[in-house]
């Protein structure tokens, strides 16, 4: 039953004795020394943010025949080209541990650092949350087991490695997620010819379509061009041109693979499904022949290779913010001793979503965690980008209080989570540029 995933779990640890920290320095552990490789980088990236959500989510869309999505993909690729072009260059080889450390002066550092953190903090304990739930559906064992089985392989290799240990298992955890989603896609297409054809027939819908592709692109900004979690592999390539090229690359691997969980969605549409998560219900209900087992051993795999990748940089960014802030106040421990303090705060909010009776909507569930600091990651680095200044406490205070008061109510009327990022991004950005202007 669980073959794969020992063969996978070997091999992990193999990766984590590979790329063990022997410098100890802060550019070593956190920045893999600048010696990052492109395809290490753009296959990070990639498999940092394709996340157990991104593979429960998917489906679902094209469960429901929505391929609207495509837009969100296209504003994907082209929010990184706009980061690439226009963004990177100007904090690349960043000086500090942390990006809002080199973006903000040393005074409103810290308002912007803990806003990261809480919202990464979230997050990421959601996704990790969803990989429990989703090995409890496939297994059987708890939800608990799963957690810290996750949480203890991390512990193994991206405390040890730092940077570069997460980087390898990332690469080998990203083409498994790509290589598995193709096989799984496979798998289902034999017994539907005819696919290509009917989504001929497919129809879409314009405002919606222009909503998701332009809160895309904006969104991307923020994710990709302001998140210390995808740009701590960016950092760690010493070439600015290079640094460019893997950014652009993940975003046409990630839109991929996302259409590729669209159509494995699509594919199950002639069958009863649980319609938020249709993949993981039907791998669950499949039979025992031994085709059935070996995609069911697979889809084990890809949902820890999707947990372990996402929970690995975020405990390993958020410590790097950790011993930014904690310097300040002369506390100088062993560089693991951060990412550590991330990984066990992630793990017990992880299990609060056990026992909080939430419910399964895994779109909003895990999406909305994030929503009220993307807006201040926007603005925060598109003012530093035209001003070339570093940010002051007043500017900081006023993005991100604007940013959670609009999210908040664009929430509270339920509009459409493309048209709130839309929203609350420009208004954000706005007020943010009336500050900079009478300071």
């Amino acid at each position: 039953m669980y073959f794969l995933l020992i063969v996978y779990l070997i091999f992990i640890l193999y990766l984590s004795i590979k790329g063990y920290d022997n410098l100890k320095s802060d550019s070593s552990y956190f920045f893999s020394s600048y010696k990052t490789k492109t395809h290490q980088s753009f296959l990070s990236i990639f498999a940092t943010e394709t996340s157990v959500a991104t593979i429960l989510i998917f489906p679902a869309v094209g469960y429901s025949k929505n391929f609207n999505i495509i837009f969100l993909c296209f504003g994907y690729i082209i929010g990184r080209i706009v980061v690439a072009l226009l963004y990177l260059k100007y904090y690349h080889k960043i000086s500090t541990l942390s990006l809002y450390e080199f973006i903000t002066h040393k005074e409103s550092k810290k308002f912007l650092s803990f806003a990261y953190l809480l919202a990464k903090y979230i997050s990421g304990s959601v996704r990790f949350y969803l990989a429990g739930y989703g090995l409890y559906q496939l297994t059987g064992l708890s939800i608990e087991f799963w957690l810290v089985f996750i949480l203890f392989v991390i512990g193994i290799y991206s405390l040890t490695g730092g940077l570069k240990s997460v980087i390898l298992t990332d690469v080998v955890q990203g083409i498994i997620i790509l290589l598995s989603s193709i096989l799984i896609f496979y798998f289902l297409s034999l017994e539907n010819h005819d696919l290509f054809v009917s989504i001929k027939q497919v129809q879409f819908d314009i405002k919606t379509s222009i909503f998701l592709f332009f809160g895309s692109i904006l969104l991307t900004i923020s994710s990709h061009g302001g998140d210390q979690d995808i740009l701590q592999r960016v950092f760690s390539v010493a070439d600015l041109k290079e640094a460019q090229k893997s950014l652009i690359i993940s975003g046409f691997l990630a839109s991929f693979v996302i259409m590729i969980f669209v159509l494995i969605g699509y594919l199950l549409t002639n069958q009863q499904l649980d319609k938020n998560s249709p993949l993981l219900d039907f791998i669950n209900k499949l039979d025992s022949s031994f085709s059935s087992l070996i995609i069911k051993n697979i889809f084990i795999v890809v949902l820890n290779a999707a947990a372990m990748s996402t929970l690995d940089s975020s405990i390993h960014s958020t410590g790097a913010i950790w011993k930014s802030i904690l310097k300040d106040f002369n506390k100088n421990y062993a560089n693991y001793i951060y990412s550590l303090i991330s990984l066990i705060i992630m793990f017990f909010l992880s299990f609060l979503f056990i026992y909080s009776k939430t419910n399964k909507d895994f779109l909003s569930f895990a999406l909305g965690s994030m929503n009220y600091i993307n807006g201040t990651l926007f603005a925060s680095i598109t003012m530093f980008v035209i001003y070339k200044n570093k940010l002051n406490r007043n500017t900081v205070l006023i993005i991100l209080i604007t940013n959670i008061i609009t999210t908040l109510i664009c929430e509270y009327y339920s509009i459409y989570f493309a048209l709130t990022t839309i929203i609350s991004f420009s208004i954000t950005f706005l007020l943010g540029w009336i500050s900079i202007k009478k300071s």
